[in-house]
């Protein structure tokens, strides 16, 4: 971490620091309560150490406060005195996420009825695991993604008030305050689309099954790596202004 710091006697005061950091993991369970297997293999753990679900690699976070340092007097200081204006900005590398897949391989046939039972879903090994892309083709190359070799679009915001302190005399003030947050307006990405490829089952005249990436061109399909929402979170919203007033006394 690298942090600067600046207070001046002339109304200006910096914060600024930037983080660098780089977290790896055997895929944990990140949640609360008790879920199904999120192992790709049970049988071998070299496909679950990777990079960490929590890997924020680069953040920088800068607040900036200006006060003015003049004392104008009579008429002149109502306008020109008690002006502050101060900024917040935040900025951190996109989180990783991983290709998943949706569907199933079919495992066996019930002889007595033709009909195929379903058993590689959602995992792609059988054991209800992680559900991404795992195993060779019919070209005899290994396909392991691997997990979270994908990131977000960076995502960052910049938060600015205005305010105006108006000295009414006897220890009371007025004080006036504008605000935005999001100024810029900036598409901050929140969900995306996490399906890379869709499993089709073999048929009962001995077709294989196969992996259909997704490229979008279908009707109700999304291309892989596509936003699905932005601005979305508590702490990523779409620009928003507000007006406030605070009495002292």
């Amino acid at each position: 971490m690298i942090r600067l710091v600046r207070n001046s006697r002339r109304g200006l005061t910096l914060n600024t620091r930037y983080i660098y950091g780089h977290a790896m993991d055997w895929n944990p369970n990140e949640s609360s309560s008790v879920t199904g297997s999120d192992v790709l293999d049970p049988g071998d753990f070299r496909h679950e150490y990777g990079v960490s679900s929590l890997d924020a690699r680069h953040t920088i976070f800068s607040s900036v406060i200006f006060e003015t340092p003049w004392k104008a007097h009579h008429v002149a200081g109502y306008f020109a005195n008690g002006w502050r204006i101060s900024g917040v900005g935040s900025f951190h590398s996109g989180m990783p996420f991983t290709m998943r897949t949706s569907g199933s391989v079919p495992h066996v046939v019930n002889l007595s009825t033709r009909a195929v039972i379903t058993g590689l879903g959602p995992g792609m090994n059988g054991s209800g695991g992680d559900n991404r892309v795992y195993g060779a083709g019919n070209n005899g190359t290994a396909y392991d993604i691997g997990r979270n070799t994908f990131r977000y679009p960076n995502a960052w915001k910049a938060d600015v008030r205005l305010g105006k302190l108006i000295d009414l005399g006897k220890m009371r003030q007025l004080e006036l305050l504008g605000e935005t947050f999001n100024l810029f307006n900036h598409r901050n990405v929140t969900d995306i689309e996490t399906i890379g490829y869709s499993v089709a089952p073999g048929g009962q005249n001995g077709s294989f099954p196969t992996l259909t990436y997704f490229t979008g061109l279908k009707t109700n399909s999304t291309e892989f790596g596509q936003p699905l929402n932005s601005n979305s979170s508590y702490y990523y919203r779409e620009r928003q202004f507000q007006l406030g007033l605070r009495l002292r006394f």
